[in-house]
């Protein structure tokens, strides 16, 4: 099984990179770098603290869509767009690891998923993902008699708030609640801001240091007793591991709109 990686050059790229050159029967096809960068041309190996492979990081996603069975893209969300058109075009599964997406995003996913399997995963970790399962839950039970806010790490590099996987955790909470997250979310309290809605869900997004121990969690408050519901990932060796796990699971799936609840079987 043939995969390219997108933004093979940054953190998690090199993550991925090396995840798929020590997994027996994964091949890595080829990369690609931000385009007019130091990276282009390096060997997308060596640039992960491996060997050299003969194997150079790339400009043209296209020539990478072009030898590979499946894509697993952590570049920046501004290419997105351009790489979901080109994996509709190619008829290549892609693995979107990449957060911060707008409308224009959503309507891409959706016109690249009626062609190919478009995973969306802004949060690839095993125990996040389950988190979110759990959150929606303990949503569901506790629905009105709890109050609900979510507290998101991030480190400081992370350069937008609210982060996909923290929206996501909104989601989860949302439907537990049976609400939709327009009508829910509190993202600002300042000022007068008068008694807490039954129904309200907060959300925090705190940022410092690089990887403190990135953390989603849910916390559902009661009157005499707290509920906390915890995803905490401190590696960027852990989205690469569950980014690999989707490019295995994706290959050969129908064309349609995909999240790690499916990849990991979570219900």
């Amino acid at each position: 099984m043939r995969i390219g990686v997108f933004g093979a050059a940054g953190a998690t790229g090199k993550e991925v990179v090396r995840r798929i050159l020590s997994t027996p029967g994964l091949v890595l096809s080829g990369g690609t770098g931000r385009p007019k960068s130091a990276d282009i041309g390096k060997d997308i190996a060596a640039a992960a603290g491996l060997k050299p492979i003969g194997l150079p990081i790339l400009a043209d996603p296209a020539a990478v869509f072009a030898i590979s069975d499946v894509v697993i893209d952590f570049a920046l969300s501004s290419a997105t767009i351009q790489h979901l058109k080109l994996a509709a075009k190619a008829k290549v599964p892609i693995v979107l690891g990449v957060t911060g997406f707008k409308a224009a995003h959503r309507t891409a996913i959706a016109q690249a998923a009626k062609k190919t399997a478009v995973v969306e995963a802004p949060n690839t970790a095993y125990a996040v993902n389950l988190a979110m399962v759990y959150i929606e839950r303990v949503a569901r039970v506790l629905a009105g008699d709890f109050d609900i806010e979510i507290v998101t790490v991030g480190d400081r590099k992370l350069p937008f708030a609210p982060s996909g996987t923290a929206l996501q955790l909104v989601d989860a909470a949302a439907r537990g609640l049976g609400v939709k997250r327009d009508n829910a979310l509190v993202k600002v309290r300042d000022g007068d801001i008068g008694v807490r809605k039954p129904t309200a869900i907060g959300l925090h997004n705190i940022r410092g240091g690089i990887r403190p121990g990135n953390s989603q969690r849910g916390i559902f408050f009661g009157d005499s007793e707290v509920i906390e519901i915890a995803g905490i990932t401190s590696s960027p060796g852990v989205y690469a591991d569950g980014a690999v796990i989707a490019a295995q699971w994706v290959k050969g799936k129908r064309p349609g709109h995909y999240g790690m609840r499916e990849v990991f079987d979570l219900g």
